[in-house]
């Protein structure tokens, strides 16, 4: 078994309000395991911004405040484990204001 880091950026600049944006997605191959490592959502906007992240579909933070210029980081040390096809995605209340930096660890 491989083991790959990687990770995926969102430059937010022209993410629509409200609009779920798939940020990575866990190849479809049978086998194939994502390990999460790190999540990190920042606030360049000039107000506060409320932020939704979800797992296949699922809400799992919900409207979580991110105030101006401020950053969150999600995990905390925690681990998120996925699946083959299993999705992360985030929105955001305020248009082009959310930044976000996923870093992960495929298992193929």
């Amino acid at each position: 078994m491989a083991n790959n880091f990687d990770r995926a950026i969102l430059d937010g600049s022209t993410l629509p309000a409200n609009t779920a944006f798939t940020l990575y997605t866990c190849p479809t191959t049978a086998t194939t395991k994502t390990v999460g490592i790190g999540l990190l959502f920042s606030n360049v906007g000039s107000s506060q911004v409320l932020v939704t992240l979800s797992f296949n579909g699922i809400s799992t933070m919900k409207d979580i405040p991110v105030p101006a210029g401020s950053s969150l980081e999600y995990f905390g040390g925690n681990k998120i484990v996925m699946k083959s096809g299993d999705a992360i995605s985030l929105s955001c209340d305020t248009a082009n204001s959310l930044n976000a930096y996923w870093s992960y660890m495929e298992i193929t």
